[in-house]
This record gives C-alpha cells, sequence and structure tokens, in this order.
C-alpha cells in the first residue's frame, strides 16, 4: 500500500491559515471514513472522477470540480473508476495532519486490485 497523500502546505510548519495537500487514489481504492471536528474540507479534482460518501448519499467529484464537506461531517473518498482520481483537499482552520500522514489506499471490496 502507497502514501495516499502529499503535504504541500502545512499550516503548522509555516504559520499559513489552511492546510494543502494532494491526494492520488489509484483505480479501484477509497480512504477511511473519518470526519474534522472543527474545519471545513474543500475537494479540488484536477483529475479523474472520484466518489465522496456521506452516510447513505454518494456525490461524484469530475475534474475541474469542486466539493465542500462541513466541518464534523462523517465522509469517505472513493474511486471506484479504472484511471486513477488527483484532487486537492484544502482545510479551513488548519488541522494537525499527523494522522493524515498515516493513512495508507485500501482496494475496495469487488475490485480485481489486490
Amino acid at each position: 500500500m502507497g502514501e495516499l497523500s502529499k503535504i504541500i502546505l502545512d499550516a503548522f510548519e509555516r504559520e499559513i491559515p489552511l492546510n494543502l495537500l494532494t491526494f492520488r487514489y489509484e483505480q479501484h481504492q477509497k480512504g477511511p471514513w473519518h470526519k474534522h471536528e472543527e474545519p471545513a474540507e474543500i475537494y479540488f479534482t484536477l483529475k479523474g472522477v472520484g466518489t465522496v460518501k456521506f452516510d447513505e448519499v454518494e456525490y461524484e467529484v469530475k475534474s475541474m470540480s469542486v466539493l465542500y464537506i462541513p466541518p464534523n461531517t462523517m465522509h469517505q473518498p472513493c474511486n471506484y473508476r479504472d484511471d486513477y482520481w488527483i484532487f486537492i483537499a484544502i482545510f479551513v482552520p488548519p488541522i494537525n495532519l499527523d494522522e493524515v500522514k498515516k493513512w495508507k489506499i485500501e482496494t475496495y471490496e469487488g475490485s480485481n486490485n489486490q
């Protein structure tokens, strides 16, 4: 399993009011279910199409589109496609990224990837 994210701007290292990360999900991979207590999170898709799950609802995030995730909202980013999904995640206000640094990508059930 590979790293899920690359941190571009970390507020705790550079004294800026946000975090900016890039994520790359390979085909048929998903991130963990999670929420952020305080910050809003914004996804901006650079390439591909991803899906973000919120309880029973799913939203597609297509190339060059934006998805706003309110604070304290459980969500799970997924790539159900046969191509990769690259997006930027922005956290405002910034969060401590120690947990995010540990995330690894998973293959979702039913895919051919092992």
